[in-house]
Formats: structure tokens, sequence, C-alpha cells
């Protein structure tokens, strides 16, 4: 099996299925006072979980060295976005939940420029390691 069908699939997959997460389990106050972003808090965590997993399940494949290779740089970009997402899910959940509900969704709106600009600033790192 090929390096991009045992890492570069699951990675990317964490990576699109984090921000599909994101940017479509939207967090709102519901009627009760409550919220409804416990779907956003889970799907990232269970990401998190899954791309520690998947970490340690590729040891053999992943070369030892003293230095950060592409992989290394795929594995550090894609779980500080899932950190940062996870993050921003649950400061957004705690805006709701102290009542403060037009700061919330005013953050709520900037979430995708936000992740408009980590993405491409994550990908250029990580791009820059092919030609180290």
């Amino acid at each position: 099996m090929g390096v991009a069908q045992k890492i570069l699939a699951p990675l990317l997959a964490i990576l699109l299925l984090s921000l599909m997460i994101n940017r479509f389990s939207v967090i709102y106050a519901t009627d009760s006072g409550a919220d409804n972003g416990s779907w956003r808090v889970g799907g990232q965590l269970t990401l998190l979980l899954t791309l520690f997993a998947l970490k340690f399940s590729l040891g053999d494949y992943i070369p030892a060295t003293h230095y950060l290779t592409l992989i290394d740089a795929l594995f550090i970009a894609i779980g500080l976005l899932v950190v940062f997402t996870l993050t921003w899910g649950i400061y957004i959940i705690h805006l709701f939940q102290s009542g403060r509900i037009e700061l919330a969704g005013k953050l709520e709106r900037y979430r995708n420029l936000m992740y408009s600009i980590a993405c491409p600033v994550s990908g250029s790192w990580v791009v820059s390691f092919l030609w180290a």
C-alpha cells in the first residue's frame, strides 16, 4: 500500500471532517436557554483522538528522525487546526451559556474568515517541507 492510502488520505479526511463539522454544526441558543454545541465539541474531540490513534498506529511506516519531516508537519498542522476548531467551539458555547449571545453570534459569523486564513497558512508551512 502506498503512502497516500495509509497516511495522506486519512489525514486529509480528518481535516475535511473537522472543517465540515465546524462549518455545518452551527451553534445557537435554544428556546430553553441551552445550546446545541455538543455535536461540534464531541465531533472535534473524536477527530482529535482519531488523529492521535492514527499517529500511533502508523509508527512502523513513519521513520524516526531527529528533524521534522513532511509527514510530521502534516500531523502537526492538522492537529493544530482540529485543536483550534475545538477550542473555538468551546469558547462559543461558553459565550452562549454565559448569556453573551450577541458576541457569540458575531464570533460564530467570523469563524469562516478565521479558517480561511488558518488553513492556507498551515498548508504553506507543510508545503515548505517538500523542499527541505
